[in-house]
């Protein structure tokens, strides 16, 4: 299985203690599921032509610690190809 991996610089949606909020992280986890289908050629627009989509059916996520300003987060998908 392919590991696809992208990083991020947490820079918005800081939550008033300065950490990211978690809904914010997870939009992170979805758009590097976006980047990993589009790596793979299979862009949302070519998945719908072919009446197909994606969806996330199980994550396991591991939080070390909440992601502060400016700090780097690098997001590991397991995905495999249609």
């Amino acid at each position: 299985m392919k590991i696809f991996c992208k990083d991020y610089e947490a820079m918005n949606f800081l939550s008033s203690d300065g950490e990211l909020k978690l809904n914010q992280l997870v939009s992170y986890l979805i758009e590097t599921s976006n980047y990993q289908s589009i790596n793979l050629g299979l862009s949302n627009e070519k998945l719908l032509d072919m009446g197909y989509t994606w969806m996330i059916y199980k994550w396991n996520i591991k939080i070390k610690s909440y992601p502060r300003s400016h700090e780097e987060i690098k997001i590991k998908n397991l995905g495999e190809r249609i």
